[in-house]
């Protein structure tokens, strides 16, 4: 009977060593950590620090400051319900209202961050009082990882395609404006303003010096046949003459 008696005493001490074992890692392995743990670079972010309470239930959290690194600041911060909030150059700080008010087993402070444009990873010393006046320092928990800022691609602008005649390439207008242009016909003359105007000029040039020519060539034409007849009249009218005159000096003799 003493045996089991000893024996069941020994096994109720393990368990509840074990237990108490087990309660104070659970307390150990808590800490103060970012519910996020990662910011973009050169970006403003709203995080949230998570910090247990680890003491007795009348042992109460009055106070959680939480250090700025140089190269980051905290332009704003948000007070929970029961709190007041500071944000300085280098600090953020929470301050209970009423420091033995009720508390869940953690509490959760809201605040903005910049980033700065080095990536890497950076701690924020957490310090956390009690109403004992007890300080507990988490040194290495609260942790935030810089990533690269993504940056914006963008593509070139296409050119807008230039405005052709339906089912008409641009090739075979231009060689069909060339063609009437050399035909000389109304044609061509819409063409000859559609090029350039030294083009133009070339084109209508070539027009008037044809048509001239061929106005010279009808005016020639037209001029000597007056002049042979002419010619040929004042021949008959000598030839004439000189036989009247050679026929009225025999009747005379």
């Amino acid at each position: 009977m003493r045996i089991r008696s000893t024996l069941a005493r020994f096994a109720a001490c393990t368990v509840l060593g074990w237990i108490a074992l087990g309660g104070v890692s659970a307390f150990a392995s808590a800490h103060a950590e970012f519910e996020s743990t990662s910011v973009t670079a050169t970006s403003t972010t709203q995080v949230v620090l998570d910090v247990p309470h680890e003491r007795a239930p009348n042992v109460f959290n009055t106070t959680v400051r939480i250090q700025i690194p140089s190269g980051w600041s905290a332009p704003t911060c948000t007070s929970p319900a029961g709190w007041t909030c500071s944000s300085s150059s280098g600090e953020v700080a929470f301050f209970k209202n009423d420091p033995r008010s009720i508390i869940n087993s953690s509490e959760a402070f809201r605040f903005a961050l910049s980033a700065p444009a080095s990536t890497g990873t950076t701690t924020f010393p957490v310090a956390q009082i009690y109403d004992t006046g007890e300080n507990v320092l988490w040194s290495s928990s609260a942790q935030l990882q810089v990533t690269p800022a993504q940056t914006p691609t963008t593509s070139a602008p296409q050119p807008s395609p230039s405005p052709t005649t339906p089912n008409s390439p641009p090739t075979t207008t231009a060689q069909s404006e060339s063609s009437n242009a050399g035909s000389g016909t109304d044609g061509g003359s819409s063409a000859s303003t559609a090029l350039s105007p030294d083009s133009s000029k070339t084109v209508t040039l070539q027009a008037d010096q044809t048509d001239d020519s061929a106005g010279a060539h009808s005016t020639s034409t037209s001029d000597g046949a007056p002049i042979a007849a002419i010619v040929v009249a004042v021949i008959i009218v000598i030839i004439v003459g000189g036989v009247a005159f050679v026929l009225a000096r025999r009747r005379c003799r």
